[in-house]
């Protein structure tokens, strides 16, 4: 990863955290995720199916476990 590449995702986490607009929020964390979100969801797939400790995916393989995840909705809302 070049320094560019961190100097831009490091400026998504930071506007992530501090937008004063939930919009900006909301469009830095899905840039984040449309980067990383597969690696996530594959190591939580992952974790999932070592700890087997999702009873609803017990079973699935971990490729299955990941699909399932990436398949739940992933709005987030920072609003209480």
């Amino acid at each position: 990863m070049t320094n560019t590449n961190n100097a831009a995702i490091n400026n998504l986490i930071a506007i992530a955290q501090t937008a004063a607009n939930e919009d900006i929020r909301n469009k830095a964390i899905n840039e984040l995720w449309d980067l990383y979100g597969d690696q996530i969801a594959g190591i939580m797939a992952g974790k999932s199916f070592q700890m087997d400790s999702d009873f609803s995916l017990k079973g699935y393989s971990p490729k299955e476990r990941q699909d399932s995840l990436l398949a739940m909705p992933t709005t987030c809302s920072t609003t209480p």
